[in-house]
């Protein structure tokens, strides 16, 4: 998941302190906070190609839970007020299902607490939120996570060379393609995909493409050349993928927003 947020009220970016070692390739952290108390308002989640697990050490009640962000289609709000702090993990590709043996899709592209989806297993992230500072709480979360290392499921090659395929082409390369790299017929593809990644391989390649384009973007190359490289059949295609994904038109998500890459 990435973050657009207004760059007057909140920054956001890369966690700091990275992920045990013995989780590289497996998660990364990112965080957002604000610089001073908010009003009530909305913490907009830009569409991606992850699943994230939240954690909200300012909010009260319900929020006070580990939360999971399912790949979504468009843009989903959650709702923030006063000093915020919110610190996720971004389960790479082929790794939440690998960790849980809990199928990726299971969050359905919603906010849902950890517990409705993984179940008794969310109980080992309880201490992360009774910790006080960054570091601590960044170090209880890695503990949690290394308590299903030891019991995780290897991702299966096929779907991680197809994986591969999407990024090395990012993600102008047709299912077709993928499940031929896979070597299974598009129907089961299509399932093994959804399991191991958490939406199926055409919305995933989007979504990939998608941040193919605003990395680009966010580098300078004029939007003309980025259409014609990533494959967009035309500049209004490429509109309507932005706004799909932000609710907002490029120009205006490149200049009001900041982006977590």
């Amino acid at each position: 998941m990435r973050q657009t947020i207004k760059k007057a009220s909140l920054s956001t970016c890369n966690a700091q302190v990275p992920p045990d070692h013995r989780l590289a390739g497996l998660v990364a952290y990112w965080k957002v906070v604000s610089d001073g108390k908010l009003p009530r308002s909305n913490l907009v989640f830009t569409a991606d190609e992850h699943v994230d697990m939240m954690f909200d050490f300012n909010s009260a009640g319900l929020k006070r839970v580990p939360y999971l962000s399912g790949i979504h289609l468009g843009p989903r709000e959650y709702m923030v007020s006063g000093l915020v702090e919110v610190i996720g993990v971004k389960f790479l590709p082929g790794s939440f299902y690998s960790l849980f043996h809990v199928s990726a899709d299971s969050a359905g592209g919603k906010f849902l607490p950890l517990k409705s989806v993984i179940g008794q297993d969310a109980e080992c992230f309880k201490d992360v939120l009774a910790q006080k500072s960054f570091k601590t709480k960044i170090r209880a979360i890695d503990a949690a996570l290394l308590k299903f290392v030891k019991g995780r499921e290897q991702v299966d090659p096929r779907i991680s060379r197809a994986v591969g395929e999407v990024y090395a082409h990012n993600g102008n390369i047709s299912v077709e393609a993928l499940a031929n790299t896979a070597g299974l017929t598009r129907c089961w593809f299509f399932e093994a995909f959804k399991k191991w990644v958490g939406v199926n391989p055409r919305l995933f390649c989007g979504h990939v493409r998608f941040m193919a384009a605003v990395r680009a973007l966010g580098a300078g190359k004029k939007m003309p050349d980025v259409i014609s490289e990533l494959g967009y059949a035309d500049q209004a295609h490429f509109i309507r993928s932005v706004k799909r994904r932000t609710g907002i038109p490029p120009q205006k998500f490149l200049k009001q927003y900041v982006y977590m890459l």
